[in-house]
């Protein structure tokens, strides 16, 4: 074979590496192993205790004196509680989004409003209760799909929704 040095493996160079940052933390120059086999198998030099730089300490200071602050500090007000979850109050806004009628005049009347007034259904039913539910929806879409035949297209359409 031929007289070539051999090839540096990558665990030679992390050594060389490794040994160039030892030697920059202590402060001595950095020098290059002459050989890899040399580095691989003599320990890296002990670090001669008299380069080593002093730590210095730091200076006591005197803490300076708190100043009052201008207003007093503030108790932190408790938060109020949350409100209690209203199911009813829920229930009947989702199934008016959901299926775009109302029992209930006043949200008729809202300009921002499109769902429809099931007057013909209050009625039939004799009820002052003006909320939707649950148990009432069968009653609920038979009564809006006896408004018109277009109904029936509002019907697929929150059909989807759902």
């Amino acid at each position: 074979m031929s007289d070539a040095p051999p090839l540096n493996t990558p665990a030679d160079d992390a050594d060389r590496i490794r040994m160039k940052r030892l030697a920059r933390l202590q402060g001595a120059p950095a020098s290059s192993p002459a050989s890899p086999a040399q580095s691989s198998s003599a320990p890296p030099p002990a670090p001669s205790p008299a380069k080593k730089k002093p730590i210095p300490t730091p200076t006591p200071r005197a803490a300076p004196a708190p100043t009052p602050s201008p207003l007093p500090p503030r108790k932190k007000a408790a938060a109020p509680p949350p409100a209690p979850f209203a199911y009813p109050e829920w229930e009947n806004a989702v199934l008016t989004e959901v299926f775009q009628v109302t029992l209930d005049p006043e949200v008729a009347l809202r300009p921002d409003n499109q769902a429809v007034w099931l007057k013909s259904y209050i009625e039939d039913e004799g009820t002052d209760d003006l909320r939707l539910y649950a148990d009432r929806l069968d009653g609920v879409v038979i009564a809006r799909l006896d408004l018109d035949i277009a109904s029936e297209l509002c019907v697929l359409i929150c059909i989807c929704r759902v």
